[in-house]
């Protein structure tokens, strides 16, 4: 695991919320709302919502 100190950037932030967008685009494409991923995939709207904000991936 990488240390990340406080004075620097986030060096995956861009790359999550790279990801966030894409998973956001194909959630909307599919017309299903947060709640409706969330309960297909088994994991909490609150993720969903963390995952296309640039949240945790984990």
């Amino acid at each position: 695991m990488v240390a990340l100190d406080r004075g620097h950037p986030d060096p995956l932030g861009s790359k999550r919320m790279e990801l966030g967008s894409h998973i956001k685009e194909h959630r909307t494409e599919l017309g299903l709302s947060q709640d409706d991923l969330a309960e297909r995939i088994y994991v909490s709207r609150q993720t969903i919502s963390n995952w296309e904000c640039g949240g945790s991936l984990r």
